[in-house]
């Protein structure tokens, strides 16, 4: 596993892990500094609808690049993959169709 694989997954899991740590409902999440972080999150653990599904936990792929999760303002920019409040340009759906929002 290369160097930039071991950084990207260590910051995933600590995304994964600041966004577990809240029990209550997903608008105490999302405080006023978090954004949503698009491309990190982990396989049933998207915070809300995606392109695919309107249901929070409903992508079984990890790291979709149209799933996303709260997080802190400053800590999504510092991930390899990841995109603040929208999918990166480049992002396609899991059948290949271009993703807008």
């Amino acid at each position: 596993m290369s160097k930039n694989n071991k950084v990207a997954q260590t910051a995933l899991a600590s995304v994964v892990s600041l966004a577990l740590l809240g029990t209550s409902t997903q608008p105490a999440l999302a405080a006023s500094k978090d954004v949503k972080c698009y491309g990190v999150a982990a396989a049933s653990k998207n915070d809300c609808g995606t392109i695919v599904s309107a249901c929070a936990a409903s992508i079984k792929q990890a790291g979709a690049c149209y799933s996303w999760i709260f997080a802190p303002k400053g800590v999504c920019e510092k991930i390899v993959g990841a995109s603040v409040g929208k999918p990166a340009s480049d992002c396609k759906g899991p059948n290949g169709q271009p993703v807008t929002q």
